[in-house]
Parts: structure tokens; C-alpha cells; sequence
């Protein structure tokens, strides 16, 4: 079996199969107290988010062009992100590694080793 059919059989195989507008009514309130817009969903479902620089995508379903997600998936997608390392941050430059050596070296100096 391919991912996709693997994917659409366990989506399936879950409870509550939501539009993308149920979607956002589910996720609750955005900015301006309004649901999450269902096009915001859609743009989870095809176009996906950054998370540690790997691209996430919302598991949807098409199904006669309408697309469907479930709860489980939902709930899979927030957490993907929400138990995402922080991003390693980027290294010194030549720079601040002169910088850091030098300020070391006075230190160890003022010490006396």
C-alpha cells in the first residue's frame, strides 16, 4: 500500500469526518474572535506550516472536490507543532568566536592562569 492509501484508510477509519469549515468552528476562536476562517484550514491541508523547517501538512481527505479532515488529525497536526523543539540556533560568526576568545583570554588573564 502507498502513504496516501495508508493515510485515507486510517482517516476513514476515524470518527467525525469535518468540513473545513467544521474545522475551523472546532479550532475554536482566531484573531477578531471569529472561527478559524475555513480557507486557513484548506492552506493547513495544501500548502502545510513551517515547523523546524520541515513542512507539516493537515491529513485531509478530497472526496468529490470537497475536502474533509477528522478531529484525530486535528488534534495530530497542533500537536506536531506544539511538541516541536525550539529551531537550533544559527552558529557564531569568525567574528564572535574572535570576540568570545578574547574576552576569554582577558578573563583567564585577570585570574591569573
Amino acid at each position: 500500500m502507498t502513504d496516501s492509501t495508508t493515510m485515507v484508510e486510517r482517516l476513514l477509519g476515524e470518527n467525525g469526518k469535518l468540513s473545513m469549515v467544521a474545522a475551523g468552528v472546532l479550532l475554536g476562536e482566531g484573531q477578531g474572535g471569529s472561527p478559524i476562517h475555513p480557507t486557513t484550514v484548506t492552506r493547513w491541508c495544501l500548502k502545510g506550516v513551517r515547523v523546524n523547517g520541515a513542512k507539516l501538512k493537515l491529513e485531509h481527505l478530497r472526496a468529490g472536490g470537497k475536502l474533509l479532515t477528522t478531529r484525530a488529525a486535528i488534534v495530530r497536526f497542533l500537536a506536531a507543532q506544539t511538541d516541536a523543539p525550539e529551531p537550533v540556533s544559527a552558529p557564531r560568526t569568525p567574528t564572535q568566536r574572535r570576540r568570545a576568545a578574547e574576552h576569554a583570554e582577558a578573563e583567564l588573564e585577570k585570574l591569573g592562569v
